[in-house]
């Protein structure tokens, strides 16, 4: 009886840890002095109770696994995907949530890079204590400012006030999100990279 109880726990448990194992892609990690590394990266466990991990894990082709938190790496990449290790802090005040990205204030985070370009857009994933799922708040920004903004909210869609707001520099793409004449993310970085710039 001890027997069998252990071969169903086996079973049980098992399949879990062969998805973890299995979420292991080819990527690299920048380490701080700008040494690229080559491997295997996994940040996130797949399994029924996974999400993000505090650190990624990290197979070189050669040596030992290391694992890494965002302080003590520059930035990874992980299958199709680039992550940036940054900075962030955010501010609330009158039901609205600032962010900002300032070297040595708030936390070190791992953010995923969507775009880059006259306008930057990241997704900062965290994960859902709800379901255990990996979700995103998508943020935008001006790559010589500190200020980010959040571009959604969830089902809402765009934040179309606190967009006009953020780039009340460029009155074409103020006036388009105000007067709902665009509803994705993707158009206001495509406007702001056709008709903001100098």
């Amino acid at each position: 009886m001890k027997y069998s109880f252990t071969v169903i726990l086996y079973l049980l448990v098992s399949p879990a840890f062969g998805q973890v194992t299995e979420n292991y892609l080819e990527g690299y990690v920048v380490l701080l002095n700008g040494d690229t590394l080559r491997g295997k990266v996994m940040d996130r466990d797949v399994s029924a109770f996974g999400g993000l991990l505090k650190k990624i894990r990290f197979k070189p082709h050669k040596g030992w696994k290391k694992r890494y938190k965002p302080g003590e790496i520059k930035a990874y990449h992980r299958g199709e995907d680039n992550f940036l290790s940054i900075w962030l802090s955010s501010e609330s005040r009158f039901f609205r949530q600032d962010f900002y990205s300032r070297p040595g204030q708030g936390e070190q985070v791992f953010i995923k890079i969507m775009h880059q370009g006259s306008i930057d857009l990241y997704h900062w994933e965290y994960t859902d204590e709800d379901n255990s799922t990996v979700d995103f708040i998508p943020l935008l920004k001006k790559p010589e400012a500190a200020e980010m903004v959040r571009a959604t909210q969830g089902i809402l869609g765009l934040k179309r006030k606190r967009l006009a707001e953020y780039f009340s520099d460029c009155p074409r793409l103020s006036s388009a999100l105000l007067n709902k004449e665009i509803t994705t993310v993707n158009e206001v970085i495509m406007i702001y990279e056709s008709a903001c710039l100098d």
